[in-house]
C-alpha cells in the first residue's frame, strides 16, 4: 500500500513526461494533534470518500510548513511554478 502512490506518480510521468503531476486527492477534513509524549504535531487529513492519512511533524518541519503557508501565493495558476517558489 506505501508504495502505490509511488507507482502511480511513476506511471504518470512515464506517460506524460511531465514532472510535474502528481495525483492529488481533496481534502475533507483536517485535524491537528498536539503530542504530550514528544515534541510534535500530528496532522490528518481525510477525503471526503473516507482516505485517511496522517503525518507527524517536529519542531523544525512545523515552522518551515509555516513559513511555506505564510509564503503561498494562491493566486498562482501553474502548481509547478509555486512548488519551484516555496522550494
Amino acid at each position: 500500500m506505501m508504495t502505490f502512490p509511488a507507482i502511480l506518480r511513476q506511471a504518470l510521468w512515464s506517460q506524460f513526461r511531465d514532472y510535474s503531476l502528481r495525483l492529488v486527492y481533496p481534502v475533507g477534513q483536517t485535524r491537528i494533534e498536539k503530542w504530550r509524549e514528544k515534541k510534535a504535531i500530528m496532522l490528518t487529513s481525510t477525503t471526503p470518500d473516507g482516505f485517511e492519512v496522517s503525518f507527524e511533524y517536529n519542531r523544525s518541519q512545523i515552522a518551515e510548513l509555516s513559513e511555506a503557508f505564510a509564503g503561498a501565493d494562491l493566486t498562482l495558476n501553474d502548481h509547478a511554478d509555486y512548488a519551484r517558489r516555496l522550494g
